[in-house]
């Protein structure tokens, strides 16, 4: 399911000129892709803020990066090159609190403007 997703969508995700919302674009259309997936059944949408490589500060005040949350245990960012051009695709955070090499937040809401959480 990941996989179609990506070729389906992955011009679009490597492309950084379309970086503007594109991640709240692909994770929304992964989530709603997968609905009735068995591995992807209660994905869900979570936000990351603080990105390391573009040297935000640790002062963020609500997500900034969407990325889909699976199982509560793995975090898949399709549109990671937004970031960095050497990604892959999806970057795969597993944990979840693996994300911590790349980002400082995460809010555990579909909301970007939920409650901040230091990874």
């Amino acid at each position: 399911m990941i996989q179609a997703h990506i070729r389906m969508y992955g011009n679009v995700f490597r492309d950084p000129s379309r970086a503007r919302d594109q991640c709240r674009i692909a994770a929304i259309r992964l989530v709603s892709d997968s609905e009735g997936t068995p591995t992807l059944a209660d994905a869900q949408i979570f936000w990351l803020a603080g990105s390391r490589i573009a040297g935000k500060s640790d002062t963020s005040t609500h997500g900034e990066h969407a990325v889909v949350c699976v199982r509560n245990s793995v975090l898949l960012d399709l549109t990671r090159r937004q970031f960095d051009g050497r990604a892959e695709i999806p970057t795969v955070y597993e944990p979840v609190g693996d994300a911590v090499r790349d980002w400082l937040w995460i809010v555990r809401s579909e909301n970007p403007e939920g409650a901040l959480e230091k990874l």
